[in-house]
C-alpha cells in the first residue's frame, strides 16, 4: 500500500503558517495597540474590556484580507469574568 502523505509539503505548510501567524500578530499589535496572542488559528485579545464593534470588524477584515476565513460564530468581542476566570475577546479563523 502506498502512503500518499507528503511529509515535506506538510512541514512546509506548517512552517509558512507559523510565519503567517507571527506576521499577523505583529501587524495587529501595531495597528490596534492591544495585547494580542496568535496561535492555533485563534487571535486572543488580552484586554479587560469589550472591543468596540467597529474595531473588532476592522480586525476581522484585516485577518480576512490576509487570506484567512474567520468563523464569526466562534469569535467574540466581549470580555467576561466570572470571578474565577477571565474570558477574553477572540477571533477564530482557518486557513
Amino acid at each position: 500500500m502506498k502512503d500518499n502523505f507528503d511529509l515535506h509539503s506538510w512541514n512546509l505548510k506548517r512552517y509558512l503558517n507559523e510565519n503567517l501567524e507571527q506576521s499577523l500578530k505583529d501587524e495587529l499589535i501595531k495597528k490596534y495597540d492591544f495585547s494580542i496572542a496568535v496561535s492555533s488559528n485563534k487571535v486572543s485579545i488580552y484586554e479587560k474590556f469589550d472591543i468596540p464593534l467597529d474595531i473588532f470588524n476592522g480586525m476581522i477584515a484585516h485577518i480576512e484580507n490576509k487570506g484567512f476565513k474567520v468563523n464569526k460564530e466562534q469569535s467574540s468581542r466581549e470580555f467576561d469574568s466570572d470571578g474565577d476566570r477571565d474570558y477574553y475577546p477572540q477571533i477564530v479563523y482557518s486557513s
